[in-house]
């Protein structure tokens, strides 16, 4: 599904790049991160060349911890990223914002692969996504495996824009007739492919979200091709204070041909404290159909219970599997300041745990099996300037007892 496909590159952008800095007294200008491979040499801890990892080679990439090559970010006096690049790799985003501090365009320049991608938004007067689009232009080795692609450079080519628009509509506050006009209409209008149709109601709350989506649906050299067509619709439930309560969500499909989801419920219940407690997942599919043997629906039921421990300093989360078996755990611990302080996290026989600094940057990595067995140990130092930021960190191995990386970090500030 394009739209949500755009929506989640958004997103990982987000967390990737990171907008804002942390509130702070004093605004970022500037930064630039230099990564060295690290050694011992009689006693004393030395850089031996700049990092640069290769999809062959050992890229040392340890959730949550990535070593990044050469980094360079700007900020405007917001405190708001503006631009990043990775000089080694010749790739440079620009990032634009409206007067409302409302991210509405992303410039990527890729100048080795000769690849340039603009991403914009726009939004309605309630704030509110109206429009994405994207236009790009590459190279033709995107028609080619990854690898030969890179090797096979071939010729660019200009890829039409890409778009998806939301319409919005918004209920009122006191008027229960035009409300019901508004929801019916909103009901029974026709929908188009590629757009989002959204209801809110008079506090900007999604009530309800429709959606056609248009997919492949060939399953094979013994199957007719076509594409299939599934209607989608949402409705959010809330409680007090906003908060959810409900989700029910129905495909419209002629699933029991092809597999896949028929509907879905989930129902949020909360404690004393409007903290989550308990969220009950129940969907309704069809799994895939095999040859032609007839199927019926079944349904699927998962759990996931929120604990509150330490006088709220604890937060577990246990996932619960349909037989009811534990799948997997969560556990967050905050200091008083209600900084994250450790994460921990337990699944498949591993557990992984991540600690934090008072200044909320990890300081250690932790992987290791159920017995206790560790498969990865890793502690990060930093030397901080007087503005409480970070400008030296060096990266060790506990388990080979060796250092692995220096990172440096010259900052500007305004």
């Amino acid at each position: 599904m394009k739209k949500l496909l755009t929506i989640f590159i958004l997103s990982i952008l987000n967390v990737y790049l990171g907008w804002t800095q942390k509130d702070s007294t004093v605004v970022i200008k500037s930064t630039e991160i230099k990564t060295y491979e690290a050694k011992n040499e009689n006693g004393k801890l030395k850089k031996v060349k700049l990092f640069s990892p290769s999809f062959f080679g050992k890229n040392y990439d340890r959730f949550p911890i990535s070593i990044p090559t050469n980094t360079n970010k700007k900020y405007n006096r917001k405190g708001l990223l503006i631009e990043v690049s990775y000089p080694q790799h010749s790739i440079s985003y620009i990032i634009n914002y409206n007067g409302n501090n409302q991210l509405f365009q992303i410039f990527k320049s890729d100048l080795e692969d000769k690849d340039s991608l603009i991403m914009e938004l726009k939004y309605d007067s309630k704030g509110n996504f109206e429009k994405f689009s994207i236009d790009a232009l590459g190279l033709m080795r995107y028609n080619f495996p990854w690898i030969i692609g890179n090797i096979l450079k071939g010729k660019p080519y200009a890829r039409p824009s890409r778009f998806s628009e939301y319409q919005n509509y918004y209920l009122t506050s006191n008027d229960n007739i035009t409300n019901q006009t508004i929801k019916k209409d909103f009901e029974e209008m026709v929908i188009e492919y590629d757009k989002l149709y959204n209801l809110y109601d008079s506090k900007n709350n999604l009530v309800i979200q429709r959606e056609m989506t248009v997919e492949n649906a060939y399953r094979g050299t013994l199957h007719p091709k076509r594409m299939d067509t599934t209607m989608i619709r949402k409705e959010y439930k809330y409680g007090n204070h906003t908060k959810i309560i409900e989700l029910i969500t129905k495909y419209d499909c002629n699933r029991k041909n092809l597999g896949g989801p028929k509907s879905s419920v989930k129902i949020y219940n909360y404690d004393s404290k409007d903290r989550i407690k308990e969220v009950l997942d129940t969907v309704v599919y069809y799994p895939l159909k095999a040859g032609l043997s007839s199927i019926k629906e079944r349904t699927l039921v998962k759990k996931e219970i929120h604990e509150y421990l330490n006088n709220g300093l604890e937060h577990m989360v246990s996932y619960y599997k349909q037989n009811g078996k534990l799948d997997k755990k969560v556990i967050e611990r905050f200091d008083s300041d209600g900084e994250l302080k450790e994460h921990i996290t337990e699944q498949f026989n591993r557990k992984s745990i991540s600690k934090y600094n008072k200044f909320g940057v990890i300081v250690s990595y932790v992987r290791q099996k159920r017995k206790g067995k560790k498969i990865y140990d890793l502690s990060l130092d930093y030397v901080y300037n007087e503005n409480a930021d970070w400008i030296q960190c060096f990266i060790y191995d506990n388990l080979k007892d060796k250092p692995l990386f220096i990172q440096e970090r010259v900052i500007q500030y305004y």
